[in-house]
């Protein structure tokens, strides 16, 4: 029991109200992203909420819940507070509204060979020309051994930067559960920019860890919209391998 998933959710986004719960293809988002967690290498997976609406549904389709305090800062601290009670060493948290995630880029990251005594690893694409200047998405700069330099929402933020080297930071990270408790049970201050940047992963490096990105060949669309949801539905629609994907959970 070395490495387990745990996917931290809750029903008040901001931008798209229960957005966990809506469905795709006849099946509720969460159960996409949990189902998928399965197909992977890990087979410890487990949901974090605090909503009983939602611990209902997946202990419905036999699942693992945990349920946790109502607020928290983000997703890793929500997990952080289930996790030091558990006997995992690695903690997969996935974000859950990624209905498209890939079982392979899971797999990968649980696989991924490194010291991890003072690094957080985080999955990570190249960035497109759109998604350079998407504000919503966040980018990073990394030295030759790809560990996190910088983080951030906004090109204009970083001088004399070269495009080829933006990464995009998706929302899959895997802790050293050591690390994650430090973290949230001493959080950095954060300046008021840095709050305003709303960018997870900011506090790793605040702790002095290393940010290293495990890179994959391609980012999964992920669901912040009600638009969002409407461009994963296509995706399902067209792509041959999210079609294979959604066959084995469905």
């Amino acid at each position: 029991m070395t490495v387990a998933i745990f996917i931290p959710c809750h029903l008040n986004s901001i931008r798209f109200p229960n957005k966990i719960l809506t469905k795709i293809n006849n099946l509720e988002m969460i159960e996409h992203v949990r189902r998928r967690a399965l197909l992977s290498k890990v087979k410890n997976v487990h949901v974090v909420t605090n909503s009983k609406k939602i611990s209902k549904i997946i202990l419905k389709n036999n699942g693992s819940v945990f349920i946790s305090k109502k607020k928290h800062l983000d997703g890793s601290s929500r997990v952080n507070e289930i996790v030091i009670k558990l006997p995992y060493k690695k903690i997969i948290l996935l974000q859950g509204d990624e209905p498209l995630i890939l079982p392979s880029y899971l797999s990968k990251l649980s696989d991924y060979q490194i010291d991890l005594k003072r690094t957080v690893l985080n999955l990570a694409s190249k960035c497109n020309k759109n998604e350079i200047y998407d504000l919503n998405i966040v980018k990073c700069l990394v030295d030759p051994k790809m560990y996190v330099i910088q983080l951030f929402r906004d090109p204009n933020d970083i001088n004399k930067i070269r495009k080829h080297s933006i990464f995009k930071i998706l929302g899959t990270m895997l802790y050293p559960k050591e690390i994650l408790n430090e973290i949230y049970s001493n959080p950095p201050i954060l300046s008021k920019i840095e709050k305003k940047m709303s960018i997870e992963q900011i506090k790793v490096l605040k702790k002095k860890y290393k940010l290293k990105i495990v890179l994959v060949n391609k980012s999964t669309q992920s669901i912040n919209t009600s638009n969002d949801k409407i461009l994963v539905e296509k995706i399902l629609k067209k792509s041959k391998l999210q079609q294979l994907l959604f066959s084995k959970i469905a």
